[in-house]
Parts: structure tokens; sequence; C-alpha cells
């Protein structure tokens, strides 16, 4: 996992969230969002186990 990639796709997900004018955008952009920081905190988990 690239924690820099992750960063960047919690970042552009959280703007897609301001920026979103339906409930399918919202959703979606949650869902990225979710995927993210998932991913963020796989990394995090790793770290620390090692």
């Amino acid at each position: 996992l690239d924690e820099a990639r992750a960063l960047e796709a919690k970042r552009k997900a959280e703007e897609h969230i301001r920026s979103s004018h339906g409930d399918v955008d919202y959703a979606q952009a949650s869902a990225e969002l979710a995927k993210a920081i998932a991913k963020l905190r796989v990394i995090e988990l790793t770290r620390k186990a090692m």
C-alpha cells in the first residue's frame, strides 16, 4: 500500500463530498472516502506491528 496515494485519494474524496450535488455523488464519494481511510488504517497497523 502506498500512503501518499491513499492520502491523496482521501483528500479527493473529501473534496468530492464537499462539492457533491446529489445523493448518488455523495454516496460514491462516501464510499471512496471509506476505502481511503481503510487503506490508511492498514498502513498504520502494519507500521505498529513492525
